[in-house]
C-alpha cells in the first residue's frame, strides 16, 4: 500500500469518512487532535465538514498538507506546526 509510506498507521479515507458523517452534520467541525497522514481531514473535506487538526511531528505537518494540497488542489493554511512557538515569532513570520 503506497500511502503507508506517509505514516505508519495511515487510515482509509473512506473508512473516517462513513463514521464523520454518523456523528456530524455537514458545515460542523471535525477535531483530529492526532493527525497522522491526514486522512480525517481529507473525509471532512469530502463530507462537507470543516477539519482541524493537531500534529506534533514536523515530518508529518509537512506530509499533512502535501496529501490535502494534492486532494484539494488549493493551498493549506500552516497554522503552528510542530512544537509550541511564542506568539511574537508566529506575527513576524507574516
Amino acid at each position: 500500500m503506497e500511502e503507508l509510506a506517509l505514516h505508519p498507521t495511515v487510515k482509509p479515507v473512506q473508512i473516517i469518512a462513513d463514521a464523520i458523517r454518523d456523528v456530524s452534520g455537514r458545515g460542523e467541525i471535525v477535531l483530529d487532535l492526532f493527525g497522522g497522514s491526514g486522512s480525517t481531514l481529507i473525509a471532512a473535506e469530502k463530507t462537507g465538514r470543516r477539519g482541524y487538526l493537531t500534529e506534533l511531528d514536523p515530518i508529518y505537518c509537512d506530509r499533512i498538507l502535501t496529501r490535502w494540497e494534492a486532494y484539494a488542489k488549493d493551498e493549506a493554511e500552516r497554522l503552528v506546526c510542530g512544537w509550541p512557538q511564542p506568539l511574537d515569532r508566529l506575527e513576524a513570520a507574516d
